[in-house]
């Protein structure tokens, strides 16, 4: 038979030694791995640079954004970034239950009969028992239970990078797709999913403008109702009056040219869509030629 207790209370010159329990904040480091994915997309892309939108032709596309070259680059960082989201959930969420434990066991410790040699054998004999943190931590964390819903303890960050990096996968397939509004909302997208099980929305986003009914060149978001113009065309719409109705159909919001930014993320769509254009002309040519030499 033992002769030391399987547990015992906290001893108080133990307290300092226990506050300093603490999970490893490893949360700067996921920003940084996130900045690094957002970079790699942006300059990947050249999101930076809508010259190429404003040429209508497929010739000023560089190789290294032909479609080829870029489809495993993209997917492979759409994978990697979902991940880096689980690990980051699962981080926050032993951050928490760190300390939520934490304050459980010091109320339980400091209930038990106080842990001196006169009261030694009784807790080796069991007769007295003090909670053990280990078995406390197991049985109260969300980690370790599957059935529990973490997605909350997703840590804020910066939603221009997170709602880029969570929204390619979706315009990657189609850049006209609609995208979930759980995504939008910032659910993180279930890493299992394939291109075939991405949840998409019925209809499809426009890629022209309504006021110049060309392809966007140069897109612009209003930061009131959230419509995007061309900027030549929302410029010259309000040329002669410094604010207007907006000029999408239905839409009672006033607008005026400070209330419109770059969209990034249609430019996303639209350079998407004009590497899948290159594609198709590309494939098109190659079966052309095929079928000139039969």
């Amino acid at each position: 038979m033992s002769i030391i207790p399987e547990s015992a209370p906290m001893h108080p010159d133990s307290s300092k030694a226990f506050h300093s329990l603490r999970a490893v904040d490893v949360q700067d480091y996921y920003k940084s791995c996130i900045n690094q994915f957002y970079q790699c997309i942006y300059d990947l892309l050249n999101l930076n640079d809508t010259s190429d939108l404003e040429d209508e032709s497929e010739s000023n596309i560089p190789t290294y954004l032909h479609y080829e070259v870029l489809d495993p680059i993209v997917r492979s960082t759409c994978e990697s970034y979902l991940k880096l989201l689980t690990q980051m959930k699962q981080s926050k969420q032993l951050t928490d239950d760190t300390a939520r434990v934490k304050k459980e066991y010091k109320l339980l410790s400091d209930q038990c009969e106080t842990f001196t040699l006169d009261t030694w054998d009784k807790y080796v004999s069991k007769e007295l028992t003090a909670p053990k943190l280990s078995e406390l931590f197991n049985d109260r964390s969300q980690l370790n239970n599957p059935n529990t819903q973490t997605a909350n303890a997703l840590p804020t960050i910066e939603l221009e990078k997170d709602k880029l990096l969570r929204v390619l996968p979706y315009l990657w397939q189609n850049p006209a797709n609609v995208i979930p509004d759980e995504v939008i909302r910032g659910a993180p997208i279930n890493q299992s999913n394939t291109d075939d099980d991405l949840k998409i929305e019925g209809g499809v986003i426009e890629l022209t403008c309504p006021i110049t009914c060309k392809t966007y060149r140069r897109p612009m978001i209003s930061k009131k109702c959230g419509h995007v113009f061309d900027e030549q065309g929302i410029k010259s719409y309000l040329e002669t009056q410094g604010e207007r109705d907006c000029p999408q159909a239905a839409c009672s919001q006033k607008v005026k040219l400070s209330d419109f930014s770059l969209d990034k993320i249609m430019i996303l769509r639209c350079k998407i869509n004009k590497i899948k254009q290159l594609r198709v002309k590309e494939d098109n040519d190659k079966l052309n030629q095929e079928l000139d030499i039969l």
